[in-house]
């Protein structure tokens, strides 16, 4: 709360003598000048207090007075004290009881140095104590040495006098109340106080005597008789409505002893303002609402009656809004009977009232007149007058989509410019029965929200719903405000698609696609080709899929619909005669009437050949620099076919006399091949290579891996077998989580993830800490199967401080001189002079860690992600892991194909191996 007019005066009268004890004067003798005096308590005989350098020492028979010019420093001594006690040390004003300073301590002895100017003139009495007193001043019982009482004074030639306007909001306002506090040091209670007001009135001067002015000097009654502080209210209403007063500067005067004390303040006249739109529509409600200069409502500077704002509404054709909504006529001004609503005034000068004005749509559009009349007394007010323009309401349909298939949900939703429950009526030009499933009559009807929404339940299209347009009205009721939407019914949006256009026998296929319906049903044009999936009854008839599927021939396959989406994995049935086959992807509207000629249908085609890969991956993902195998499974002898591959994409083309598939493993009559994609490309070699440049490495995109398959005895192409296989090569994410600070003695564990998920080794992760003039190097880091790596550092010789982290893959492409680490562990991949190192396709992680010499109080650890900084020409590495290809149609790297006869070494044999090697393998560089 700001306090203006603050003004502190010091008045100029001389005070010839300070009446303590009573209301006559006595008379004073000095008996000393810059004297010391000790005091022992009467209680406590140990006790004693020293009062060092009184200015004047006076004896006025009934009473001593120990002066000290005010502002002076004073210092006093106390010993003998219980220092198992607490003592309480206390400066009394002589005249209100108020202690002015307190202090408590437990010991023996303790000197005070007190510092007046913290207090004010006057009469004080001290006071020592445990529990109870050990010496108080003004009873001389408890003195030894004085036998009357003895009075401190802070002595000042004159009075001291404050004056501070405390309104809350200033300029004061016309009719509001005054408030000031006015505080009087250096005389005696009761005082004689003067207030006076002066200004632009016909009167010099006005005399405030607590309850009115007088033009008469008079003394302000009751007042400044037990307290040195008094707040003073007094009304402006008087200067306006009595002393002919006028707005601008006036100023408050305060008398004591013949001295005076101003401070100067601003009355004004009455200011409203309005905080409301200018434009708004029909059916809305408005809150009225604004600011206005006066006091708050029954604030103690609102005089009299309560200070309130009176506020109405007048329609373009003069009608008056009452405070029911109803209307009246003959109404010219708004007063304390007329009004739409009443409002009180807040502390920031804020009007309104909660209860919005309802704008009733038949009220009709135009200008409107809003009048605010604040009332501050009986005969102070003033008024403020402003328009607004009222418009059409709006109403709009918000539909997600206008295009429905039949059986699906719908639910009509819109916004409108209206109040909450402002119904909302809905019709529809060719009827509800003609278009919803559910039974409606003519007119649905909504609510409008708060939020400005309105929203229907949901229905369904019929299931026979003719396949053309509907009109939907939406209305406001009650008025003809209205909206219209056309929607559409049509086949439901359907794609389907299959993951391999020709499989052989016992081949996995995967069928996937989209649509809005809740279940798709699977079919073939013959039987049997899929496992578990009949042949369609009919193409071009309607029937119950349930009814038909009691023979085995018409079983359909049902699938759910998740998030409009849908996949499942079948499998070509072993009997299947080869050839070219239709399959039917169908979304009907009704799940127990299926209508091929009406419902939303998709025909894929599938060639059963005798040959062809039973098992292949759908999609196969590697990190740029990794190395990954890449494993099929055909439906013959290995022996006796030979499959080759062609690798395409980004500017890249492998021949497929350059990528052969390796046998690995067979089973029934059918096996497993498999062949390794490199990280690099070698296009003088035109194949994959397992070293490179930086330049050679394949960039992150999409390649396209072309299975083939040959006779291997006649070297002829089964070309049905023909399957084309996506390669995904993924940017590298490299996270980095490593502590902020580390005590001394304890290793610092860095943790490095990546989404590398090869089961072949990658070893290209550097680590260094760089400590100055040593570097701690850790290299050829390698990572586990999960793309992750731990490394741990020990700190017992490093000097406590602050040092930098590097953590660097190289991508697989190392210094082609064979430099140290630590020639280029730093260098940023964007730098020009990283590629000297083969460098600038790394990804490189800098943080730094603390060491602390002792372990604080509370320590936090921060793991730190981190984005690798791109390199110039090459995509920021993200972090990928490559996806493991689902292992019902395709072995993941760490699973080996599935042997039924004599027990083989499996990957993970393979690799715990390969693992230990490279581990010893590491171990031995190190040393």
């Amino acid at each position: 709360m700001s306090r203006v007019g603050l003004k502190i005066g010091l008045v100029t009268a001389v005070l010839l003598l300070i009446v303590v004890a009573s209301a006559s004067a006595q008379q004073c003798t000095i008996e000393g000048t810059s004297v010391d005096k000790v005091i022992t308590s009467n209680v406590t005989a140990a006790v004693t207090m020293k009062l060092y350098d009184i200015d004047k020492l006076f004896n006025c028979t009934n009473y001593y007075v120990a002066q000290y010019d005010y502002g002076d420093t004073i210092k006093i001594l106390l010993s003998g004290l219980d220092a198992d006690n607490t003592t309480t040390f206390k400066i009394v004003d002589n005249a209100t009881g108020d202690a002015k300073y307190i202090t408590s301590f437990q010991a023996a002895s303790k000197e005070l140095i007190i510092d007046t100017s913290q207090l004010y003139p006057g009469d004080f009495y001290i006071v020592v104590m445990y529990t109870y007193e050990l010496i108080n001043t003004s009873n001389s019982s408890t003195m030894k040495e004085f036998n009357v009482p003895l009075y401190l004074r802070l002595y000042t030639a004159k009075p001291e006098i404050h004056i501070a306007i405390e309104n809350e909001r200033v300029p004061i306002v016309k009719g509001d109340n005054i408030v000031a506090k006015v505080k009087v040091y250096g005389t005696g209670l009761p005082e004689d106080v003067y207030v006076k007001i002066s200004g632009p009135i016909s009167y010099e001067v006005l005399y405030w005597n607590g309850s009115g002015f007088n033009t008469s000097r008079e003394n302000i009654k009751g007042k400044f008789v037990s307290s040195r502080e008094e707040t003073l209210v007094i009304p402006t209403e008087p200067l306006f409505t009595k002393y002919n007063g006028t707005e601008g500067t006036y100023t408050l005067t305060v008398e004591v002893l013949g001295e005076t004390e101003s401070v100067d303040f601003e009355i004004r006249g009455i200011t409203i303002t309005f905080d409301m739109p200018t434009t708004t529509t029909l059916g809305t409600e408005i809150k009225l609402k604004g600011y206005v200069n006066i006091a708050e409502t029954n604030s103690t500077e609102d005089n009299g009656t309560p200070n309130m704002v009176y506020v109405g509404i007048w329609l373009p054709n003069g009608s008056f809004v009452r405070p029911d909504g109803s209307l009246m006529s003959g109404v010219e001004e708004v007063n304390e009977k007329n009004y739409t609503r009443v409002c009180k005034v807040d502390t920031d000068g804020s009007w309104e009232n909660d209860s919005k004005v309802y704008l009733d749509p038949t009220w009709g559009t135009g200008s409107y007149k809003v009048m605010a009349f604040a009332v501050v007394t009986d005969k102070i007010n003033d008024s403020e007058t402003i328009y607004i323009s009222v418009e059409e309401p709006t109403i709009e349909f918000k539909m997600d989509k206008t295009t429905y298939a039949r059986g699906e949900d719908i639910k009509f939703k819109g916004v409108a410019t209206a109040r909450k429950g402002t119904v909302i009526e809905l019709w529809c030009d060719q009827g509800w029965d003609k278009l919803l499933r559910e039974p409606l009559t003519e007119k649905i009807e909504v609510s409008v929200g708060s939020d400005g929404k309105w929203e229907t339940n949901k229905y369904h299209i019929k299931y026979d719903a003719a396949k053309t347009t509907y009109t939907i009205h939406a209305r406001i009721k009650g008025t003809d405000y209205e909206d219209v939407i056309t929607i559409s019914v049509e086949k439901a949006p359907l794609v389907a698609e299959i993951s391999r256009t020709s499989a052989p026998r016992g081949a996995d296929i995967v069928i996937s696609g989209t649509t809005t319906m809740d279940y798709v049903f699977i079919y073939t044009d013959d039987y049997p080709v899929l496992d578990n999936v009949g042949e369609l009854w009919s193409d071009s008839k309607a029937f119950n899929p349930d009814e038909v599927a009691k023979d085995p021939r018409y079983k359909y396959y049902k699938l759910k619909v998740t998030d409009e989406k849908f996949s499942v994995q079948l499998t070509v049935n072993e009997s299947a005669d080869t050839g070219t086959y239709t399959i039917y992807v169908i979304a009907p509207a009704n799940e127990s009437w299926i209508n091929p000629a009406e419902d939303a249908m998709v025909q894929l085609s599938l060639t059963v050949t005798e040959f062809g890969f039973l098992t292949i991956p759908t999609e196969i993902k590697m990190v740029r620099g990794d190395t990954i195998d890449v494993y099929v499974q055909v439906n013959a002898d290995p022996d006796d076919v030979i499959v080759k591959a062609e690798f395409t994409g980004q500017g890249v083309k492998v021949k497929e006399d350059k990528l052969v598939f390796t046998k690995y493993n067979e089973s029934n009559g059918t096996g497993w091949l498999y062949a390794t994609l490199y990280p690099f490309y070698n296009d003088t070699l035109d194949k994959l290579v397992d070293e490179g440049k930086p330049t050679e490495l394949l960039r992150p995109g999409v390649y396209t891996l072309t299975l083939h398959m040959y006779n291997k005895e006649t070297n002829e192409e089964i070309s049905e077998a023909e399957t084309a296989v996506p390669v995904v090569v993924e940017p590298l994410e490299l996270n980095v989580n490593v502590p902020e600070e580390v005590v001394k003695g304890d290793p610092i564990v860095v943790k490095i993830e990546t989404n590398r998920k090869s089961t072949k080794i990658y070893d290209y992760i550097y680590v260094v800490l760089d400590l100055g003039v040593k570097k701690m190097k850790y290299s050829r880091v390698a990572l586990d199967n999960e793309g992750k790596a731990e490394v741990e550092i020990p700190t017992a010789g490093i000097d406590p401080g602050t040092y930098k982290l590097y953590v660097r893959d190289a991508m697989h492409t190392l210094d082609p001189k064979g430099r140290d680490i630590e020639d280029w562990y730093d260098i940023s991949p964007t730098d020009a002079y990283a590629k000297d190192y083969y460098a600038d396709d790394d990804v490189l992680w800098v943080g730094e860690v603390k060491i602390l010499e002792t372990a604080p109080v509370t320590t936090t650890v921060t793991p730190t992600p981190t984005t690798p900084t791109p390199t110039p020409t090459t995509p920021t590495p993200t972090p990928t892991t490559p996806t493991p290809t689902p292992t019902t149609t395709t072995p993941t790297p760490t699973t080996p194909p599935p042997t039924t006869t004599t027990p083989t070494p499996g990957f993970e044999a393979v690799f715990a191996i390969a693992g230990l090697l490279a581990i010893a393998y590491l171990l031995r560089r190190r040393q």
